[in-house]
């Protein structure tokens, strides 16, 4: 066996080896799936085979969609951590304790946002380029400017 080959063999069996759940940070403008075909894409690297590693094909999978347009943690389960995914999502989400915040606490935060604003519009909004919606084009994959930001108020 050539060097290069067994270095190709060691790959396979350190892939092989790879188990447990990790989070990954997905940027928007990809979709879930998407950031597991690029992790896949990484770790087949070193490997003779795209696929299939050392005859066996790897399992790497995540634990719930984030939206195309969303950023945030997308948790990864690679190996056996694939089934430990269910396990840990499963479970019902709670929040938080809140009784320190008062009516009035809550009054005073909303103050914050009431009055004469400028706002930037957001690139997925129904103000227009061209005739057409700036998210129409942005899901196109067209790149759009923001609008600069204008004067609003808020009741």
């Amino acid at each position: 066996m050539c060097v290069s080959a067994m270095a190709v063999s060691l790959a396979e069996s350190q892939l092989m080896k790879l188990n447990g759940l990790f989070a990954v940070r997905k940027p928007v403008g990809i979709t879930s799936a998407d950031v597991i075909r690029k992790l896949k894409k990484r770790l087949y690297k070193d490997c003779q085979e795209k696929t299939i590693c050392g005859g066996r094909r790897l399992r790497i999978g995540h634990g719930g969609t984030l939206d195309k347009n969303a950023s945030g943690v997308l948790v990864i389960g690679i190996g056996k951590g694939t089934k430990q995914l269910t396990k840990y999502l499963k479970g019902n989400k709670h929040t938080t304790e809140y009784d320190h915040i008062t009516h009035q606490s809550f009054e005073n935060m909303l103050q914050k946002f009431i009055g004469n604003l400028m706002q930037v519009p957001p690139i997925y909004s129904a103000l227009k380029i061209d005739g057409q919606r700036m998210s129409s084009l942005v899901s196109q994959g067209i790149a759009v400017d923001p609008k600069p930001a204008r004067p609003v108020e808020v009741h």
